[in-house]
């Protein structure tokens, strides 16, 4: 019979030293990890992005059809109330990006599905150059220093009344 001690003595020599070898990462190596990783949000980013535009589309043209209550070319009998009248761009900014929505719309209305309304249409920093260009008067089609905000550059041309 083999005894406890002399047991645990044959584990331990049969136990493996785990060791950690340090690599060193070459420049190109951190770049390559760099690209990967933001490639793999970015991907991630866009397919969200697709999913949400897509699913935000088909619930405004899904309104719209349910507000009608008919299908496209179906004909109606007796007086129609209102009529599809095609679809119309918006931009919405979010966390993934600026979404440019083709929403449904009909004579009367428009169908923004519920919940867009909290985007804003625009980025934050527009909102602000054209206001300092109506203070300065640029887009009265004053000429001068005020039209390089809009143009980055300098205002060119005579001022046309």
């Amino acid at each position: 019979m083999v005894s406890l001690a002399s047991e645990t003595e044959s584990l331990k020599k049969e136990t493996y030293t785990l060791m950690r070898r340090v690599i060193e990462w070459t420049e190109q190596f951190q770049h390559y990890a760099e690209e990967l990783k933001e490639g793999f949000w970015g991907d991630l980013y866009g397919l969200t992005a697709m999913v949400w535009k897509q699913r935000l589309e088909e619930e405004s043209a899904w309104l719209r059809h349910r507000y009608l209550r008919l299908d496209p070319y179906e004909r109606s009998s007796g007086e129609r109330e209102d009529y599809r009248n095609g679809f119309y761009y918006r931009d919405f900014v979010t966390r993934l990006g600026t979404l440019r929505l083709k929403l449904a719309r009909t004579r009367k209305r428009s169908f923004l599905p519920p919940g867009v309304e909290r985007f804003q249409r625009r980025a934050a920093g527009g909102g602000a150059v054209v206001r300092g260009g109506l203070l300065r008067g640029v887009l009265k089609r004053q000429g001068g220093r005020g039209g390089g905000i809009l143009t980055h550059g300098v205002g060119r041309g005579q001022p046309v009344s």
